[in-house]
Formats: structure tokens, C-alpha cells, sequence
């Protein structure tokens, strides 16, 4: 029997199939990822899901996200709530990560693909933020909003005093 932490669509992996029609008895994922990267772009790749996080002022930040001047605004903004903070600051838009080399020429195919990518790091950044912060609650949330054409991933501490999240 098989176990995973996450389903993923092969079908969504373009030309995985082609590969597969011409090597049916030796084809499998490991032979896309062989074909298709080399070890820079899979150690590149684990900071997707292993992400590097700071602390200030007690809240958590993405480290490639943390820009102190954006951090202080938010922070004075939202008078210190680290919910809040944590929310803005760890915001990153997923189709942002491959503006640059998306070959997606349909549109369904391109958004399945996204929420599949926002679906992984969904639960990888769960895991990562449970080992590193025992003592913490935090809920990771995608948000989808088509109409702005919009579809990003953020994290945000679940205050223990008042046991509420950010909607």
C-alpha cells in the first residue's frame, strides 16, 4: 500500500506522458525529475519547501521575504499584532516564483498546476513551522482570488489569548 503526504496529478507534468508512452516498463517520476533538472536545481528547489525563517519582534518571517522598512510599517500599522504582521509579511503571490520560464499555454492547465504547487508548500510550510516552532500555532493559508488574478500563499501565527485566526 502506498502513503503520501500529498496526491500530485502526473498528468498536470507536461510531457510526462510522452516519456511514459515511449519507456512504459521504465518510466516514472524519478525518470522526469532526472531528465528534467540536475542537483543545483533540486537543492534549489528544497527552499520552496524547507523555507529559512527570522524572528522580530516575535513574529515569524519568510527570510527571502523579510525586508525591514515593509516589516516596520506593517508592525506600526497594525499596533504590533503579530497575526497581522506575520500575515502581510509572509504574503508571496505562487505564480510570482515562475513568471519568468511558465510554459503554459492553456490556462486551466496553468491555474491546476498552481493550486497544486500552492497545495504542496501548503503542507510542507506546516511541517516546517510545527518542528521549528513547538510552542507555536500557526495556520498557512493559499487564498485564491481569480478575479484579481491572484492566487497566493501566506503563514500567520494563531494567537493563544484569544485562540482566533485572521479570515
Amino acid at each position: 500500500m502506498k502513503k503520501n503526504i500529498f496526491k500530485l496529478n502526473i498528468s498536470l507534468l507536461s510531457d510526462y506522458d510522452e516519456f511514459l508512452n515511449a519507456n512504459p516498463d521504465n518510466w516514472n517520476i524519478v525518470s522526469y525529475l532526472n531528465l528534467k533538472y540536475d542537483t543545483n536545481a533540486a537543492l534549489a528547489f528544497s527552499k520552496f519547501f524547507f523555507p529559512d525563517f527570522v524572528e522580530k519582534k516575535g513574529c515569524v518571517i519568510l527570510d527571502f521575504l523579510f525586508d525591514k522598512n515593509i516589516f516596520k510599517d506593517w508592525f506600526n500599522s497594525y499596533k504590533g499584532d503579530i497575526s497581522r504582521v506575520e500575515y502581510m509579511c509572509n504574503m508571496y503571490e505562487l505564480k510570482d516564483y515562475f513568471h519568468i520560464n511558465d510554459n503554459s499555454d492553456d490556462d486551466t492547465v496553468y491555474w491546476e498546476r498552481l493550486f497544486a504547487l500552492g497545495r504542496v508548500m501548503q503542507r510542507a510550510w506546516q511541517i516546517n513551522l510545527k518542528l521549528l516552532y513547538p510552542d507555536r500555532k500557526f495556520k498557512v493559508v493559499l487564498v485564491d482570488d481569480r478575479e484579481m488574478d491572484m492566487y497566493y500563499i501566506t503563514f500567520f501565527s494563531i494567537s493563544s489569548k484569544t485562540n482566533r485566526a485572521i479570515k
